[in-house]
């Protein structure tokens, strides 16, 4: 759902829409009827959500995107990419975002 809400711009709504569901109001958010209105919460169509959630679409993009960021290293929530190259988990110091802000100034000078 994130993935079809990012295409209409509507990625963020979806996402708080889903956090207020589970953690402040106990929906089951496993219920497809459930994300369908979770879904018109965030201003995406209830029936495309319904018809899209009962449906393979997007499965086999959504899998291998699946698949690159955990090659890559992502196992936590959230997890940084930057530059396509540096899987960055949890918070981390500015000292850190300097170091790999520097390594990439370096590669982008070679």
């Amino acid at each position: 759902m994130i993935h079809w809400a990012g295409l209409e711009q509507k990625q963020q709504p979806l996402i708080n829409a889903l956090f207020e569901a589970y953690f402040c109001n106990g929906i089951d958010i496993g219920d497809i009827g459930a994300l369908c209105d979770i879904a018109l919460k965030a201003g995406l169509q209830r029936d495309v959500t319904s018809q899209l959630l009962n449906s393979d679409a997007d499965i086999q993009m959504i899998k291998e995107r699946d698949a690159h960021s955990r090659k890559m290293g992502v196992d936590a929530v959230p997890t940084f990419i930057v530059a396509n190259q540096h899987a960055v988990p949890g918070s981390q110091t500015p000292e850190v975002w300097a170091a790999i802000i520097a390594e990439l100034q370096t590669q982008l000078a070679d």
